[in-house]
């Protein structure tokens, strides 16, 4: 997959203080930890990408993601990874956010000893993408044995849950399984996407999650062909489809690559999972609203799906997390979307189907 070895960075690492950080352990931690950008390539991943321009943009993704994570993991301070994250252009700078979070949620688990960041990065005033923080979790949590079944038991638990996206116990955690399925399929799509695999650490109750998640990498590895994903989708047994098409709407929202043309073949295809299909357009608009910031193909791809701009689809997402039935994050989490498909169902942009 990668040169990637977070057994050797922890066994290494032991012989250093995280108190007194210096060039040698961010140099190690940049030897162990790195990913080449080779990995993000769609020859390297064997995605089937055959129009140049949509290759230029999956990888361009890839890179800004990168960019996150290695920045995360060479910067000694959460002030100094912000200034550079900053950098990136307005579009990615999500997907390099992203990439940060997976880089410190290693670091947190790799390094024990080390003042734990992700709480913290997740947190901070400057951090306008908390969907994509925790997103990237999910892709460290991929990464560390048992990482995420672990995480998954805390979703299934009663606890307190916060609808304050900025905090780790934010109804948004669920969201970490979205980015495991997106990691998995990403990295190995033969196996989750072709194979049609599921994993079996995880209980019964993550799968609609990390399948969301498969099913937002379905754009990349498939080269954000519309007929190539619908296709897919409907290989897949029927009670996943409908996760699969929530992940499709956001990563088509949010990413771009598809013209209207394509939206509107996606759409069709669709048929009874198109309410899924735009509650994940929903999520996609209210991540790009909370970092001001919303490029030309949100805008589309909120007027051809939801048949309203923007701002209205995003604030359905505020409108119906009130009152939710706050039992696990899961439950929660499932009564959020469903809510969402409902004031889809109830447009008219549903039943001119």
């Amino acid at each position: 997959m990668s040169n990637f070895n977070p057994a050797s960075l922890q066994k290494a690492s032991s012989r250093f203080s995280a108190h007194f950080p210096s060039p040698s352990t961010r140099g190690m931690r940049k030897r162990l930890l790195s990913i080449s950008p080779i990995e993000v390539t769609s020859a390297r991943r064997r995605f089937c990408v055959d129009d140049k321009d949509k290759q230029q943009q999956i990888e361009a993704v890839g890179i800004s993601f990168l960019e996150g994570y290695h920045a995360a993991i060479e910067c000694d301070s959460l002030l100094h990874l912000l200034e550079k994250l900053k950098t990136v252009p307005l579009d990615y700078q999500g997907f390099a956010f992203e990439g940060a979070a997976m880089g410190l949620g290693l670091l947190d688990r790799l390094l024990p000893w080390r003042h734990k960041q992700y709480a913290q990065f997740l947190s901070m005033e400057w951090n306008l993408y908390p969907y994509l923080t925790h997103v990237g979790l999910g892709w460290a949590l991929a990464r560390i044995p048992g990482g995420m079944h672990r995480f998954a038991i805390s979703l299934i638990r009663q606890q307190t849950i916060s609808l304050d996206g900025a905090k780790p116990h934010s109804l948004l955690a669920c969201l970490v399984l979205d980015g495991y399925g997106f990691h998995q399929s990403y990295f190995s799509w033969e196996k989750y996407v072709q194979g049609m695999v599921e994993p079996k650490s995880l209980p019964p109750e993550c799968l609609p999650v990390f399948n969301q998640g498969v099913g937002r990498s379905l754009c990349f590895v498939l080269g954000m062909d519309a007929e190539r994903i619908a296709h897919t989708i409907l290989k897949f047994p029927k009670p996943r489809q409908a996760d699969l098409w929530s992940g499709v709407g956001l990563a088509t929202a949010y990413a771009g690559g598809l013209c209207a043309q394509s939206v509107e073949t996606l759409k069709q295809h669709a048929k009874g999972d198109l309410p899924a299909f735009a509650q994940g357009v929903a999520f996609a608009a209210k991540a790009r609203q909370c970092a001001h910031h919303i490029p030309e193909h949100t805008q589309l791809v909120c007027q051809v799906v939801w048949e309203q701009p923007v701002e209205s689809v995003a604030g359905l997402t505020d409108s119906t997390s009130d009152d939710l039935p706050l039992t696990s994050m899961l439950s929660a989490y499932a009564a959020w979307r469903e809510r969402i498909q409902q004031a889809f169902v109830s447009t008219v942009a549903y039943f001119s189907f």
